[in-house]
């Protein structure tokens, strides 16, 4: 699958070093699904490269991991200002932004 960025929960299962989506987003939460592999990492960040969220995988029992699909997500509140995005780190599963727009 490819990364779906045309709705409001973008989902984000590919890593590159560019840009995803250029519009303006107010985040207010991102969800980590299917890590596998300790060691496993996930990176945001805006579209100039400033990191926005990251996450590691440290162990089989931590939330982000494939057993734990119901894990919470990182919430924001207020929503976090982004200015774009781009998913430059993603070692296994999908990210999932939420959006207030």
């Amino acid at each position: 699958m490819a990364n779906v960025v045309g709705q409001n929960v973008i989902v984000l299962d590919t890593a590159a070093a560019t840009v995803v989506t250029h519009r303006r987003l107010a985040v207010t939460a991102i969800r980590w699904v299917g890590a596998t592999t300790i060691g496993d990492a996930a990176v945001l960040t805006d579209k100039n490269g400033n990191a926005i969220w990251e996450d590691t995988l440290l162990d089989e029992g931590t939330v982000n991991n494939a057993f734990f699909p119901l894990s919470p997500p990182t919430m924001f509140n207020p929503p976090l200002p982004v200015n774009g995005l781009i998913i430059p780190t993603l070692g296994h599963g999908k990210l999932y932004v939420y959006c207030a727009d």
